[in-house]
């Protein structure tokens, strides 16, 4: 799950009485850590399986899956690197998520003062909405940006009369999370008026 506060866990067994440690890294900042007991360096094994339980602090503002490790030492490991006693154990959270309700909403020549669509995302990310073609008649009433929430998060806009025969054709592009640009960017979609 890409949000913040999703859980997993994993396991291992060592050797009864031999001393184990456990630790975090993660990529993109520190996003991953215990959730609920935090092990101790040196406790000894018991021989049966150990259960370690991690969580995400924070949702991934990045469309692409970010991962991080748990370390596992045993015995002389702990204080100098032996490879047969020490085991890594990869965790991954999902890439941010955004779905718009109508992507392509069908108007009329007549004005409008007020439109709206909605969307949901991936919670408690930074989203900003951008009118990216047809400025001249297409406009965003406010708020044009905020924080995603567990629901659907609404966009205002409206329309001038169209004076032409021709249909017209505008963008409003909704970004979550990361900017176009970062180098993990996060999500975005279309939507074409």
């Amino acid at each position: 799950d890409a949000g913040g506060g999703s859980e997993g866990n994993c396991s291992f067994t060592a050797t009864r009485g031999i001393p184990w440690s456990a630790t975090l890294t993660s990529e993109w900042g520190e996003w991953l850590g215990w959730d609920g007991e935090v092990p101790e360096t040196g406790t000894e094994a018991s021989g049966s399986e150990k259960f370690l339980k991690v969580k995400a602090l924070f949702s991934n503002p990045s469309a692409a899956t970010r991962t991080g490790e748990i370390l596992v030492k045993a015995g002389d490991a702990i204080g100098t690197l032996y490879p047969d006693l020490t085991k890594s154990i990869s965790v991954t959270q999902t890439g941010a998520t955004i779905s718009v309700s109508d992507r392509t909403p069908n108007l009329g020549p007549e004005a409008a003062e007020i439109l709206s669509d909605s969307f949901v995302a991936t919670h408690d990310l930074p989203w900003v909405a951008t009118v990216t073609s047809g400025t001249d008649w297409l406009s965003l009433l406010t708020p044009e940006s905020g924080t995603t929430g567990t629901g659907s998060q609404t966009i205002d806009y409206k329309t001038t009369l169209n004076l032409n025969t021709s249909e017209r054709r505008g963008t409003i592009t909704v970004q979550v999370g990361n900017k176009t640009g970062d180098s993990h960017p996060g999500p975005s979609q279309v939507i074409t008026v």
